[in-house]
């Protein structure tokens, strides 16, 4: 079922954000925009006979405002949003064209093809959640446009976009708390050997 994902890793990070999350602005800011992002999962607009969802353009937006806000070239990143976008809409050409070949369920094996390649082009968080938001959002675009012909994908940013999207978000959080584990485990253990000295 489509938007299993979505809805369960959406409602979850809803509960903590809301109820386990110290009292902040940043905490208000999420809980507000994952309740949003779950109301108007549902919701759309036509566009030339192609369904836009409101989560869709909702993701691609945040996934701009993290690439415009990160320390990194911005011409640079928007090429790697590009070439997710290219990642996304191949695998769904390839899963049109022969999805025998899928043996993992399809939305965990193109979350972590997606983490991948956000991995391989940026290590920054932000700058590898943008990249994955935009690149996903104009991979949805290139199929909408290229399979509306033929009468497949007539939508964009629906909810197998959204599983995608979350599932591969929650790749790229435990890959950067692995990272940050690693990272302050090695300091504090820098530390202690060099206090036994």
């Amino acid at each position: 079922m489509e938007g299993l994902f979505f809805y369960g890793i959406a409602w979850v990070s809803w509960v903590v954000t809301t109820f386990l999350m110290r009292k902040t602005k940043m905490r208000l800011v999420l809980s507000a925009f994952l309740l949003l992002l779950i109301i108007s999962s549902t919701s759309y607009q036509e566009v030339a006979g192609v369904r836009v969802y409101v989560s869709g353009i909702l993701l691609f937006i945040i996934g701009v405002s993290f690439i415009a806000a990160s320390p990194k070239s911005k011409l640079l990143c928007s090429l790697y949003a590009v070439m997710i976008g290219m990642m996304y809409s191949m695998f769904h050409f390839i899963e049109i064209y022969d999805p025998v070949w899928l043996q993992v369920h399809r939305t965990i094996l193109l979350g972590g093809i997606l983490v991948m390649g956000s991995l391989f082009y940026s290590d920054h968080p932000f700058v590898s959640v943008g990249t994955l938001l935009m690149g996903t959002m104009q991979g949805e675009v290139i199929l909408a446009i290229t399979l509306r012909e033929y009468g497949f994908h007539n939508y964009v940013g629906g909810f197998s976009h959204l599983d995608a999207c979350f599932v591969a978000m929650v790749f790229l959080a435990c890959i950067h708390a692995i990272f940050l584990f690693l990272r302050t485990s090695k300091k504090t253990t820098h530390t202690y050997v060099k206090g036994m000295k």
